[in-house]
């Protein structure tokens, strides 16, 4: 399944991420890694809205060393969000507590997030609609302001 688009004159705040100094040595030669890569994600934040991450990846400049197929991530990479989601902790945890702790069903999850307090794509809360839809994702002006009283 493909990613979701988003709409293209959504606002995203940028953050950039980047391996930590003392993760940066390579565990097997001990040398200093290399930037080689970036990984684009973006993200839905409960506090912030649309979020672009730009993470640095870095490995072992020696070809022959075992640590140059190992690839070194920025730990605050995931902080953020769970691997593979476009939501943020918070947003997870609060899907997370109605579903088990109050035993809601997901629709009726589906449509608490709908009515009340923030618009997310579709597909996110349900990854079945994207194949049916091609909705773009339109933010809320402010997450304060679409929060229900």
């Amino acid at each position: 399944m493909g990613s979701p688009r988003w709409n293209p004159d959504t606002q995203f705040k940028e953050l950039e991420l980047e391996p930590e100094f003392d993760d940066r040595f390579c565990a097997h030669c001990e040398r200093f890694t290399y930037i080689y890569e970036h990984r684009d994600r973006r993200l839905f934040a409960k506090d912030d809205g649309p979020v672009h991450v730009v993470s640095k990846l870095a490995h072992c400049p020696d070809i022959d060393c075992p640590g140059h197929a190992e690839v070194i991530a920025p730990i605050a990479e995931m902080n953020l969000s769970p691997p593979h989601w476009m939501i943020d902790w918070k947003l997870f945890l609060w899907m997370g507590h109605r579903r088990f702790a109050r035993s809601w069903s997901v629709p009726q999850i589906r449509s608490e997030i709908k009515d009340s307090w923030v618009q997310i794509p579709v597909c996110i809360v349900d990854p079945r609609s994207y194949m049916a839809s091609s909705t773009w994702f339109t933010p809320p002006t402010s997450v304060a302001s679409s929060r229900r009283a």
